[in-house]
């Protein structure tokens, strides 16, 4: 059997909505055979920002719970947003986390950007480390979410985050792999 390298052949758009695209990617594979994909993309996007903010001293993580029409029901995730043309993956991060949450923070750290889910779709997601200063914050504030907007803000204790999320899974609320992930190795000590 013949070994190469995959590379892709052609890609073309099948159909196009407001905010999402449908691709149609014909590829070779190492053995040389043609395949043939299908995969998502976002229109006009550079990629999302997803916020793993932390509230010290506390040692509370944010976390947000919205509706989500895919899913036809509630999920529990890091704050995030589409990074916006001219700004970068951090100040995406600060933008997204006070519309979404009220608080306000300070990078920590920027990741590498990650695949969220690559057999569908090539989005990549830039993980920003925030911290939130618990003491400025005697109340919970008030997001500046846009009018159609639902989001429920929740700061949970971090050794509490993976008891949580289960618990909050069992009443029918999906969790967002990246969240769960986070949870699990603070839980296990991984």
């Amino acid at each position: 059997m013949k070994n190469t390298e995959t590379h892709i052949v052609e890609s073309h758009e099948i159909c196009r909505g407001k905010w999402v695209l449908l691709r149609h990617i014909e590829y070779v594979n190492k053995h040389g055979h043609n395949k043939v994909w299908e995969c998502a993309a976002r229109v006009n996007s550079r990629g999302g920002a997803m916020i793993i903010a932390v509230m010290k001293p506390s040692e509370r993580v944010i976390v947000v719970k919205q509706f989500r029409p895919p899913l036809n029901c509630k999920s529990l995730e890091f704050p995030a947003g589409l990074i916006d043309p001219g700004e970068t993956p951090e100040n995406t991060a600060l933008r997204e986390l006070y519309e979404e949450t009220g608080y306000k923070g300070r990078v920590v750290k920027s990741l590498p950007p990650v695949c969220n889910s690559p057999g569908l779709s090539g989005e990549l997601t830039y993980p920003i480390l925030l911290e939130v200063d618990d003491n400025a914050y005697p109340v919970p504030p008030h997001p500046a979410l846009e009018a159609d907007e639902d989001i429920e803000t929740m700061a949970i204790y971090k050794h509490d985050l993976f008891d949580f999320l289960i618990e909050a899974s069992q009443s029918g609320v999906y969790i967002d792999a990246k969240l769960m992930t986070y949870a699990l190795c603070h839980a296990k000590g991984l």
